[in-house]
């Protein structure tokens, strides 16, 4: 039996991919796709029960950023969330 340390100064070196939590390819995690359904049920749920509104902090005009690969605003869209009833 080996006795593990944890209190060792050892770096510990892991190769690439080694922690995927859902795992890649054709062996991916089939709680990944139910794990993805439940997010969106629980943010229409909430956007349901709430109107979007623009606030004083809210910018005038969008400016996209240079940096990200996707379309997404250089600074953060803030946004009032009224009750719809």
């Amino acid at each position: 039996m080996t006795n593990h340390s944890y209190h060792t100064n050892e770096v510990i070196v892991f190769t690439r991919y080694t922690f995927l939590p859902f795992g890649q390819g054709p062996r991916s995690c089939i709680g990944m796709r139910f794990a993805l359904l439940e997010m969106k049920l629980a943010l229409f749920c909430v956007l349901s029960k709430f109107n979007l509104e623009p606030c004083a902090e809210t910018p005038k005009e969008m400016v996209l950023s240079k940096t990200s690969n996707f379309p997404q605003s250089k600074d953060p869209l803030k946004v009032k969330a009224v009750s719809r009833s």
